[in-house]
């Protein structure tokens, strides 16, 4: 038994299976606990029974280090609706302002996360619907 600390994309079933070959005589896991995928740990975990209203979590903290991009109630659900023809306009302030590969858009209305865009080869792209309830 061991304990690793590793980094995103890194295949803890590859490492068992490279060491056997190392060893020579074959490695698989019995056993594969994530104890930690920031910002989240198991150290910091509630059970089922003992969670209530205070201890969700805004959406935004699923994205930490993303950054926020706000748009007009009508720009957002532009998106929403699959209209992603504003993102070439974006696209130079989206750049501009991304740290990251990832961004985040909300309602400034609201002040809701509505969704996630992506950056890829060529520009942005509409990566994931986020849906909040009231």
């Amino acid at each position: 038994a061991f304990r690793l600390k590793c980094s995103k994309g890194f295949y803890v079933r590859s490492l068992a299976r490279d060491l056997g070959e190392i060893l020579g005589c074959g490695g698989v896991l019995s056993a594969l606990r994530r104890e930690e995928s920031e910002p989240f740990s198991v150290e910091n975990a509630r059970k089922v029974n003992e969670i209530n209203e205070e201890h969700i979590l805004p959406v935004e903290s699923l994205f930490p280090h993303c950054g926020r991009l706000e748009l007009e109630q009508r720009e957002a659900g532009l998106l929403l609706r699959g209209d992603t023809k504003m993102l070439y306009s974006l696209s130079a302030e989206l750049d501009r302002i991304a740290s990251r590969p990832e961004m985040l858009f909300f309602d400034r209305s609201t002040g809701k996360a509505c969704g996630l865009l992506l950056r890829q080869e060529g520009g942005w792209r509409f990566g994931v619907n986020i849906v909040q309830g009231d």
